[in-house]
C-alpha cells in the first residue's frame, strides 16, 4: 500500500470480518528497540452498524430449496416434525445449498431412534436434545452422513454400559481407536474423512466424538479456547451432558475419568473458553416456546447459531466493562467491540462484543490480558485491558494497560483515531500447579489399559493399510505410454516415472481407507491419461485424499479438467508455457481448494454450466466471470457453517464473504481451463493469461486485468520495498533461525486488505489486527537472511505494517511491543530488536 497520511489512510482501509480461528504452532516473543525515526501510526477505516444483511432463508434463488421443503413433509408425527423444523430453520448456508431431504431425514430418524432406544435417551430433555443430540454438525466441517453409521456400530458396543458416564468414557476409548492425535490443517474435515484418515487435530477429535455422542443420543459440544494467553497456542475439546450437568473430556487423550484432562492445569489460566451451539439466538428460542440457555451467558449470537461463554466452568471469572463512544464523543449504540489475544507474536481474534443502546458491553473472563478494538465511521481506538479485581485490584499493571469495573468501563473513544502501538506489559494467570496423579487402580487402571489396547488396534490397522496399498500400486503402469516411446526416450521418461510413483505412494499413504478408492480410480484411468491422473490427486490438501470420493466422480473430472484445457487453447488462445516452472497445471488447475473451503469436485459441474463464458480471448473470459461472481448476493454467515464450496454457492445465489467470492471466481476460471489463484491476505485473485498473472477483480469486473486501480494494487504489483530486522538477545545480534516467526516477531496489518472499491458491507464490525503467514509466502512476499549484518530480510509491497516482537519469562506471562512500520517502494528500512526482557 503506498503510505498515505494517517486521515487518508484511514479512508482507504476497509475492514472485512474475517474469523480466523485457527492458530499457528511455536513458542515465546519479543521487543523491539532502536528503530531509526518513523511515522506516526495511522487508523484502519471500519463501517458504522447498519441493517443485517439477508439470511439464505430470504433468498429466491437458492436451487436447493424444494429438496429442503421436501423434508417437511415427510414427519407427520409431532415431535419428528418439529425436530425437522428446528434443524431446517437454523442450516448453515452451505448446507442449505446442498443437503438433500434424506440426507436431513436421516439425523431426524436416527436421533429420535437414539433417543427411543438407548437407557438414557428419555431422560434427555427435549430442548437439550434439539441443541445437542439432533444437530448434524459440530463445528465447520462438511456435512456428512454419519448419524446410521455410527449408531449402528456403538448402540451394541454401549448396550451394557450401566450409566451415561460409562458410555461417555467408552466412546472415548472408541475414538482412539480410530484416530491419533496429529497436526492437520486450518480447515476441519468431516466426519467420514476423519474416519478415513485415522488422524485429527484437535477440533476434529472433537467433531467425531461429538458425531458419536450424538449419534447414541448422549448431548455434545464442542468447547474451545481461541488462544492461551500464556502460550502460543489453543485447544479444543468436549462436553458431555451427564444426568444434568456438563464434563469435560478430551477425545484425543482420554483420560479414565471426567473433569479431570492433560489441560485441566491449563484451562484454570484461561481468558476466555467458549462453545457455539446449533440454534437460536436464545430471544427467537423463547418466542416459539423454547426455553433460552440457562447453563452459560450468551457471548454472542446470530441466525441458527448462538456462542455460550463458559469460561467460568474452568477459571475463576470477573467481569470485563468497556464504553464505546463515537466520533461525536456521545455513547456509540450497538457499536461492536473485538476482543483478541496475544498469541504467536500478534493479537487473535478471539470474540466480537455487541454494545447495548448506551454504547456499553460487558464480558466474563479470566485473568489475563486482552486488546480491544472498535472502529466506526473510518476511526478506531484502542485499549489493552483485564477484568478488574486481580493483580493490585483496579490499578494499571502499566501505563498501557486498564481496568474496567461497572462503575468506571474501559473506554474506546473514537475521537482519538488510533490503533495499538507501544510496549505493553502483559497479565496473565499465575501457573497452575497440575495435581500429582496417583497410581491407578480399579477401574481407572482397566481403562489405561484398554486405552493402550486401543492405541495398538489404530497403529495395526493403518499400517496394514498403507503396506496393501503400496502393494496394489506397484501393479498399476505409470503413466504408461507405449514401449517403443519408452525406449526412445528412456532417462527423462524414466525420472517421470520415479516422481509420479512417489507422488502416487505419497498420496495413497494419506489416503487411510480412501485408498482403495483411489486405486480404482487410477486402474480405471486410460493408461496415457495417469500422467495427469496423479498430479490431480497430488494437488489435493493431504487430508482431502481421505475425503469420500467416488472413482466414477474423480474420473469425471479429470476429464472435465484436460476438457477445459483443451477449451482454453481451442477458444480462448490460452497457450500454457512449455517449461512450467509456475506449477500452473498441477498447482492451478489440478488444485480444488483455494483456501478454506471443503474439498469438493467442481470441474465437471462447474465447466459445464459457464462453457458460454469461455469465449473471446482470456482477459473476457476473466471479465466474464467477475461479472457473474459481481452478481452473488451477499448473504449472513453461520457460526457452524463451513466455507461455501464453488458449487454450493453458484447453487445458492450468493456468499457470506468476499472471500468466498474470490472462491467461486477462481474456481469458474479454473474449470474453463485457465490457471487462476487468490492470496487472502492480500486480498488479490489473479488469472493468467499465458504470459503472466493479471488482476481479477471478482466484485468489479470493470477492472479485470488493471494493476492500478487503486493505491493498494499499485502497490501490490509496484516495485517492492524492503523491512531489514537485527534481532538481539543481551546484546548479541542473533545467528540466522534463532529468531522465529510466529514465535519471536510477526509482521501484521490492521485488518486484511481489500480489494479495490469493494462495496460497504453491513455489519462489518470492527478491526483487527491480522499477521501474515510466511510459511506461504507468495510471489509478492519473501524472507530471507541478510549476511553481512546477520539480519532477518523481508520484501514486500509497500505500505503500512505492525512490526510485533515479545517475549515471554518463566510463567509465559509477555512483554509485547507493537511498532506501526511505513515501507517505501525501492527504499530498505533498517531496526534493531532486542529478544530479551530489561
Amino acid at each position: 500500500m503506498t503510505p498515505v497520511a494517517p486521515r487518508a489512510r484511514s479512508r482507504t482501509v476497509a475492514v472485512l470480518a474475517l474469523a480466523l480461528t485457527a492458530v499457528f504452532l511455536t513458542a515465546s516473543c519479543a521487543r523491539l528497540q532502536e528503530w531509526l525515526p518513523l511515522p506516526g501510526t495511522s487508523a484502519g477505516e471500519g463501517a458504522a452498524r447498519t441493517a443485517q444483511p439477508p439470511t439464505w432463508q430470504s433468498l429466491a434463488t437458492n436451487e436447493n430449496l424444494s429438496r429442503i421443503q421436501d423434508l417437511l413433509q415427510r414427519f407427520p408425527e409431532p415431535a419428528a416434525q418439529q425436530a425437522a423444523q428446528f434443524l431446517v430453520e437454523n442450516l448453515p448456508p452451505a448446507d442449505a445449498a446442498s443437503m438433500g431431504a434424506d440426507e436431513l431425514a436421516e439425523h431426524v430418524t436416527w436421533a429420535l431412534r437414539a433417543r427411543a432406544d438407548m437407557p438414557w435417551g428419555r431422560n434427555v430433555p427435549w430442548d437439550i436434545f434439539l441443541h445437542y443430540v439432533l444437530p448434524h454438525r459440530a463445528a465447520q466441517e462438511p456435512a456428512q452422513p454419519f448419524r446410521a453409521l455410527l449408531f449402528r456400530e456403538l448402540a451394541p458396543r454401549l448396550a451394557h454400559a450401566g450409566s451415561m458416564e460409562e458410555a461417555a468414557l467408552e466412546l472415548a476409548l472408541w475414538c482412539r481407536e480410530r484416530l491419533e492425535y496429529v497436526a492437520t490443517q486450518r480447515r476441519d474435515a468431516g466426519v467420514l474423512t476423519i474416519l478415513a484418515r485415522g488422524k485429527a487435530r484437535c477440533e476434529e477429535a472433537s467433531i467425531l466424538y461429538c458425531a458419536a455422542a450424538r449419534s447414541v443420543g448422549i448431548p455434545a459440544r464442542i468447547a474451545v479456547t481461541p488462544a492461551w494467553t500464556f502460550a502460543d497456542d489453543n485447544h479444543a475439546w468436549v462436553e458431555v451432558w451427564i444426568d444434568g450437568t456438563w464434563h469435560y473430556l478430551d477425545p484425543a487423550n482420554p483420560g479414565p475419568e471426567l473433569d479431570h484432562a492433560w489441560f485441566s492445569a491449563n484451562a484454570r489460566r484461561a481468558v476466555l473458553v467458549t462453545t457455539t451451539v446449533y440454534g437460536g439466538p436464545p430471544e427467537e428460542n423463547a418466542a416459539e416456546g423454547r426455553p433460552p440457555f440457562a447453563d452459560a451467558p450468551v457471548l454472542r449470537s446470530g441466525p441458527g447459531w448462538t456462542r455460550l461463554n463458559v469460561t467460568a466452568r474452568y477459571a475463576p471469572v470477573r467481569d470485563l466493562h468497556v464504553a464505546v463512544l463515537g466520533p461525536d464523543g456521545k455513547p456509540l449504540p450497538h457499536a461492536e467491540v473485538l476482543l483478541s489475544i496475544y498469541n504467536y507474536a500478534t493479537f487473535s481474534p478471539a470474540a466480537r462484543l455487541r454494545c447495548d443502546a448506551r454504547g456499553r458491553a460487558s464480558v466474563a473472563l479470566g485473568a489475563g490480558s486482552v486488546l480491544l478494538t472498535a472502529t466506526a465511521a473510518g476511526r478506531t481506538d484502542y485499549a489493552v485491558a483485564r477484568a478488574p479485581g486481580r493483580n493490585g485490584g483496579d490499578q494499571k499493571e502499566d501505563e498501557n494497560q486498564e481496568t474496567g469495573g461497572p462503575e468506571h468501563p474501559v473506554v474506546l473513544d473514537l475521537r482519538r483515531d488510533r490503533v495499538p502501538a507501544g510496549t505493553f506489559a502483559l497479565t496473565c494467570a499465575p501457573p497452575v500447579p497440575a495435581a500429582p496423579d496417583a497410581e491407578p487402580t480399579g477401574r481407572a487402571r482397566v481403562f489405561l489399559d484398554r486405552k493402550a489396547a486401543a492405541e495398538r488396534i489404530h497403529a495395526d490397522a493403518f499400517a496394514h493399510l498403507a503396506e496393501r496399498a503400496r502393494e496394489e500400486l506397484a501393479d498399476i503402469a505409470l503413466p504408461g505410454p507405449d514401449q517403443e516411446t519408452r525406449n526412445a526416450d528412456a532417462g527423462p521418461r524414466a525420472a517421470q516415472d520415479e516422481e509420479l510413483a512417489k507422488a502416487a505412494n505419497e498420496v495413497l499413504a494419506q489416503a487411510g481407507t480412501n485408498a482403495p478408492h483411489l486405486l480404482e480410480f487410477l486402474r480405471r484411468t486410460p493408461p496415457e491419461l495417469r500422467a495427469a491422473a496423479v498430479p490431480m490427486l497430488y494437488g489435493m490438501w493431504a487430508a482431502d485424499r481421505a475425503a469420500p470420493v467416488d472413482p466414477a466422480g474423480l474420473a469425471r473430472d479429470l476429464d472435465a479438467v484436460l476438457t477445459a484445457r483443451q477449451r482454453a487453447v481451442e477458444r480462448l488462445g490460452l497457450q500454457l508455457p512449455q517449461n512450467d516452472a509456475q506449477g500452473l497445471w498441477e498447482h492451478a488447475l489440478c488444485q480444488r481448494v483455494t483456501r478454506y473451503e471443503p474439498f469438493s469436485l467442481y470441474f465437471a459441474t462447474l465447466g459445464e454450466r459457464f462453457a458460454s463464458l469461455a469465449r473471446g480471448d482470456v482477459r473476457l473470459a476473466a471479465w466474464n466471470v467477475a461479472a457473474f461472481t459481481s452478481g452473488l448476493a451477499r448473504i449472513r454467515a453461520h457460526a457452524l457453517g463451513p466455507v461455501l464450496t464453488p458449487v454450493q454457492a453458484v447453487r445458492l445465489g450468493a456468499v457470506t464473504s468476499e472471500l468466498e467470492r474470490a472462491i467461486v471466481c477462481v474456481a469458474i476460471l479454473r474449470s474453463l481451463g485457465v490457471p487462476a489463484r487468490h492470496f487472502e491476505q492480500w486480498g488479490r485473485t489473479e488469472y493468467f493469461d499465458g504470459a503472466e498473472w493479471l488482476p481479477v477483480y471478482p466484485a468489479h469486473p470493470e477492472l479485470t486485468g488493471n494493476r492500478e486501480a487503486d493505491e493498494a494494487a499499485k502497490a501490490f504489483y509496484g516495485p517492492a520495498s524492503g523491512l531489514d530486522i537485527l534481532f538481539r538477545k543481551n546484546g548479541a545480534p542473533l545467528a540466522e533461525g534463532e529468531a522465529q516467526y510466529y514465535r519471536d516477531f510477526a509482521l501484521s496489518v490492521f485488518a486484511p486488505r481489500p480489494a479495490p472499491a469493494t462495496p460497504a458491507t453491513p455489519d462489518l464490525g470492527p478491526a483487527e489486527i491480522v499477521g501474515f503467514d510466511l510459511r506461504e509466502p507468495g510471489p509478492r512476499l519473501a524472507v530471507g537472511h541478510d549476511a553481512a549484518t546477520g539480519g532477518t530480510t523481508l520484501r514486500l509491497p509497500a505500505g503500512d505494517y505492525f512490526l510485533i516482537t515479545g517475549v515471554r519469562d518463566a510463567t509465559g506471562t509477555p512483554l509485547v511491543r507493537v511498532q506501526p512500520v511505513t515501507t517505501y517502494p525501492e527504499r530498505t528500512r533498517r531496526g534493531t530488536a532486542d529478544l530479551d526482557r530489561p
